[in-house]
């Protein structure tokens, strides 16, 4: 479980550093000068990252802020789905191999019951190996993004 999460963590962090280079958050400031006229007016500035004309950003900033963003929320989404599967297939197999040993026990002649529990425990293990890789992958896509 200590991989899962860890897998989980870089993808989040991951897809914030690449949204945070695509679309930085934009600061407002307000600068006062005198208008002549007895009263302040009030000049607002935009401060962000590199961005199209007046340094605001344009309709091609926000599409592809939009596209991280849907690239990293598709990849905590295959993440999870593997976590559910990793979790029914766990749950289905240790039932198996809790039948399995107590019909064993019942009938220790059987050794057929050796092979179903040492067949549930290598599923275990599979499902284990391929929640990784798909971990492993998604980590891997954010990270082309941000190239």
């Amino acid at each position: 479980m200590v991989d899962s999460n860890r897998n989980i963590d870089m993808v989040r962090e991951s897809a914030r550093h690449t949204q945070d280079q695509v679309v930085p958050p934009l600061n407002i400031h307000q600068k006062k000068h005198g208008s002549g006229h007895g009263g302040d007016v009030h000049d607002e500035t935009l401060e962000s990252g590199n961005f199209g004309k007046h340094n605001i950003p344009t309709a091609y900033d926000y599409a592809v802020a939009k596209a991280v963003q849907s690239v990293a929320q598709t990849t905590a989404v295959a993440i999870q789905d593997a976590a559910n599967l990793m979790r029914n297939i766990s749950t289905e197999e240790t039932v198996a191999i809790g039948v399995a040993m107590a019909k064993w026990i019942a009938e220790p002649e059987k050794v057929m019951y050796e092979k179903v529990i040492n067949k549930s425990l290598d599923t275990i293990k599979e499902t284990a190996k391929a929640f990784k890789e798909i971990g492993d992958s998604a980590v891997h896509v954010l990270q082309q993004l941000d190239q």
